[in-house]
C-alpha cells in the first residue's frame, strides 16, 4: 500500500501566500509508466521548459513521451528518454559556431565535457514519460511522492525558500548553472533529492515567459509543508527587522535634524 501523501492542495495555498507567488508551483515526476487519470499533451510542440509555463498559468495536467520533446533534443537526454545526439556529449555542438553548426558556449570541447561530467544524469531508458501537474492538484495526478516541485520566484522569495529548505535539515542549499534548464532543475534534484536553485539557460530564457528577475528553485513536494511554514516564519521575521531598522534610522535621522536646528 502506497505511503498516504499530505494535502498538497493546503500546502500550495501556504506556500503561495507564504512566498507571495504570482503563478502556481509545478510538480513534474518521471516515470516508466503514464500516469493511469492524466491526459497524454496535445498541445502545440513545445520544449519541455516551456511546459511548465502551461502548468504555471494554465494550470493544466498532463503527460508526455518521447516524440513530444523532439522540439529540444537536450531534454530527451537529461529526462532519461534516450541517448543524446551526435556531438552533444563529446562538446563539438556546445564549441561550434552559431547558430547552424553549434551554440559557441565554450572555448573548447573539454570545457563542456567537464560540465556533462560533473552534472547529475537520470538514466537512459529508465524514463517512458514525463508527467506535468499543479502542486494544488498533485493528489488528483496522484503524485507518488518522488517528484521534483519547482518553484520560479525572485532572488528574495528563493531566498526564504531556500531557508525553508534548510530548516529541518541544516547543511547549504546548492545551484546549478551551465546545463540546461530541464537538466538543472528537473533531472538534477530527481537525482540527488536535494534543492538545487538555477539561473537557468539561454533557451528557457528565450522560449520561456519569465522575466529577468526570476529564477528557479526545485524541492520536493513531500517536504514543501514545513518549507511553507519555515518559510512563513522567516519572511515575517525578516520583515519585522527591516522595520525596526527603517524605525531606528528614521528616529536617528530626525534626531539630528532637531539638534542641527
Amino acid at each position: 500500500m502506497p505511503p498516504k501523501l499530505p494535502d498538497f492542495a493546503n500546502i500550495s495555498e501556504r506556500l503561495r501566500k507564504a512566498l507571495r507567488l504570482e503563478h502556481r508551483i509545478v510538480v513534474i515526476g518521471l516515470s516508466d509508466t503514464p500516469p493511469a487519470n492524466l491526459p497524454h499533451y496535445e498541445g502545440e510542440p513545445l520544449k519541455a521548459c516551456q511546459m511548465l509555463d502551461t502548468v504555471r498559468f494554465e494550470g493544466k495536467s498532463f503527460y508526455t513521451v518521447q516524440n513530444d520533446h523532439y522540439e529540444c533534443k537536450n531534454a530527451i537526454r537529461w529526462l532519461g528518454f534516450d541517448e543524446s545526439y551526435e556531438g552533444h556529449f563529446s562538446g563539438e555542438w556546445a564549441t561550434g559556431d552559431y547558430p547552424d553548426n553549434g551554440r559557441a558556449l565554450f572555448r573548447a570541447p573539454a570545457f563542456s565535457r567537464r560540465m556533462y561530467e560533473e552534472s547529475p544524469k537520470v538514466r537512459v531508458g529508465t524514463v517512458k514519460c514525463a508527467y506535468y501537474m499543479p502542486l494544488e492538484k498533485a493528489n488528483e495526478g496522484p503524485a507518488r511522492g518522488d517528484e521534483v516541485a519547482i518553484f520560479v520566484l525572485n532572488p528574495r522569495q528563493a531566498m526564504y525558500l531556500a531557508r525553508g529548505t534548510l530548516y529541518s535539515r541544516g547543511g547549504i542549499c546548492y545551484g546549478m548553472t551551465g546545463p540546461g534548464t530541464c537538466q538543472s532543475v528537473i533531472a538534477g534534484p530527481f537525482c540527488t533529492r536535494q534543492p538545487m536553485y538555477s539561473l537557468g539557460c539561454f533557451g528557457a530564457r528565450q522560449f520561456m515567459k519569465i522575466t529577468g528577475n526570476e529564477m528557479w528553485l526545485p524541492c520536493w513536494p513531500t517536504t514543501s509543508s514545513c518549507c511553507s511554514n519555515a518559510a512563513r516564519t522567516s519572511r515575517r521575521r525578516w520583515m519585522s527587522r527591516s522595520i525596526r531598522s527603517m524605525s531606528s534610522r528614521s528616529t536617528s535621522w530626525m534626531y539630528r535634524r532637531r539638534r542641527a536646528s
